[in-house]
């Protein structure tokens, strides 16, 4: 019984229910083709005087050049590398970023003068530090120009 009043209150929920109708579209009057305008006159360009303008120069720059040092061949990097009993100097790949800042030397310079270089290492070992005082301490004077010494002694 439960099911047959469920079927007639839905169907009369459906009956219940108000129909829309569309209602037609009324046609609309068509637009009147636009009206022109008048066009301007073109504007008469009016003379323009030239005048120069100076452009004010940047001043010069002075130039300093270091002076070049002449480098001997570069040290070796040494790390400590854990054995069984003891821990022992090995061979690194380079110095790190920390025991170049340590001993003063640059990024650029170390590139130039073929240090080798292991940016992924992050250790300082204070004996590396010191082979690069030693070896900044070595470098002499480069000179650009040839002594006349120098150009005899190749001739001879």
């Amino acid at each position: 019984m439960s099911a047959s009043k469920k079927k007639k209150s839905s169907a009369s929920k459906k009956a219940a229910k108000p129909k829309v109708t569309k209602t037609k579209k009324t046609s609309r009057p068509a637009k009147a083709a636009p009206k022109e305008k008048p066009k301007k006159a073109a504007p008469v360009p009016a003379k323009v005087a030239k005048v120069e303008v100076e452009k004010k120069q940047a001043p010069k720059k002075s130039v300093t050049r270091e002076e070049l040092l002449r480098f001997g061949p570069p040290p070796a990097a040494t790390v400590m590398s854990r054995h069984l009993d003891a821990m022992h100097h090995r061979a690194a790949r380079g110095f790190s970023l920390g025991e170049l800042g340590s001993a003063g030397v640059q990024v650029n310079v170390a590139k130039r003068e073929g240090l080798s270089m292991d940016i992924r290492r992050r250790s300082v070992v204070d004996g590396n530090v010191e082979l690069l005082k030693g070896w900044l301490k070595g470098a002499s004077p480069r000179s650009t120009k040839q002594s006349p010494d120098a150009a005899t002694a190749k001739k001879d």
